[in-house]
């Protein structure tokens, strides 16, 4: 299978790449796994932005595969993709949001067992 890379995302490790027809509330809290993603460590910098982001983390409890999604203001999916954290835990990756319009996007990480939500303010 060949994927092309993706603009949105500049990976430092090896990812694969996907899009979905997805739709979020941006309002809600609520998520569809039930439990937050739990981070020893995380930081997603600058924020606000006027476009490449930086994301680390450090996951409490290994996993094959994390699934980052970004999400439009309306709560339209943008992007998403499958990551696979280094040792299973250690998540590093940049975000290219050079592209977007002004305004409050929604990243969502997602493993099996939770997810964590986050505001990006693009400038």
């Amino acid at each position: 299978m060949n994927l092309q890379r993706n603009p949105l995302f500049s990976d430092l490790q090896n990812d694969a790449l996907f899009t979905a027809k997805q739709k979020i509330d941006p309002s809600s809290t609520e998520t569809d796994a039930g439990a937050q993603l739990l981070v020893k460590y995380f930081q997603l910098f600058p924020n606000p932005s006027a476009g490449l982001i930086h994301l680390q983390a450090h996951l409490v409890e290994s996993t094959p595969t994390l699934t980052i999604q970004l999400f439009n203001p309306k709560g339209n999916l943008l992007y998403a993709r499958n990551h696979r954290p280094t040792n299973g835990t250690q998540v590093r990756t940049q975000l290219n949001l050079s592209h977007l319009q002004t305004g409050t996007y929604t990243l969502v990480l997602e493993t099996d067992t939770g997810v964590r939500t986050n505001q990006i303010v693009i400038q």
